[in-house]
């Protein structure tokens, strides 16, 4: 596995090793871990519980086109 170096501030050291502790891990699993949840490609945490809420009654769809106005296309 690759390895990285890291010049890190003495109080960020410090809460590093104490989060690491907390969670039982090495410092490197820890920074290890919380890189890749950063890199990780989701869904923010509070993202579906915006859902619906948005009070707005202006905030409408759109009347939709008819399926008759669009493009004749090929049978298949």
């Amino acid at each position: 596995m690759p390895q990285v170096s890291l010049y890190l501030e003495n109080n960020v050291l410090g809460f590093v090793r104490r989060k690491a502790k907390e969670n039982k891990l090495s410092v490197s699993r820890y920074v290890s871990s919380v890189l890749a949840e950063k890199c990780a490609s989701s869904w923010p945490h509070d993202y579906f519980s915006l859902f619906g809420a948005l009070d707005d009654d202006s905030f409408t769809r759109p009347e939709q086109p008819s399926f008759a106005d669009d493009a004749p296309r090929q049978q298949l």
